[in-house]
């Protein structure tokens, strides 16, 4: 048996535990160009998508994190940047963060999640 399915676990449990709500990350032009709903698909058993919901409005940007597959929804995402190509967001309270960069398009998200002490996850988002 895989210890994929193992890895997993500790993520979607994390994500259950968020119900805060957490401060939005102040927008610089970079970070308002990211305003749209990105997807990405978890190289994981059983799959799990995720999906980054990054709103501006005026001169705020924020973000919330959906897991459709275990039903959670909009898990607050206080930290988010961007600088140039280079996009990074976490969730301190559950150890989570991700590094990426975006491809010349502005269409897709290429980089690696990690949560804890778990492997790393290489995991691109697509904006929808």
């Amino acid at each position: 048996m895989s210890n994929t399915s193992n890895r997993s676990r500790p993520i979607v449990v994390g994500l259950a535990v968020m119900a805060f709500a957490g401060p939005s990350a102040a927008a610089s032009e970079d970070l308002q160009s990211l305003a749209g709903d990105w997807s990405g698909l978890m190289p994981v058993q059983p799959e799990q998508h995720l999906v980054l919901h990054v709103r501006k409005a005026g001169e705020t940007v924020s973000a919330t994190l959906d897991s459709p597959e275990k039903g959670v929804m909009g898990i607050p995402v206080p930290d988010i940047h961007r600088n140039g190509a280079k996009v990074d967001f976490g969730i301190p309270r559950i150890q989570l963060s991700y590094e990426g960069a975006l491809d010349p398009d502005g269409k897709t998200i290429r980089g690696t999640m990690t949560q804890g002490d778990l492997p790393k996850l290489q995991f691109n988002m697509v904006l929808q």
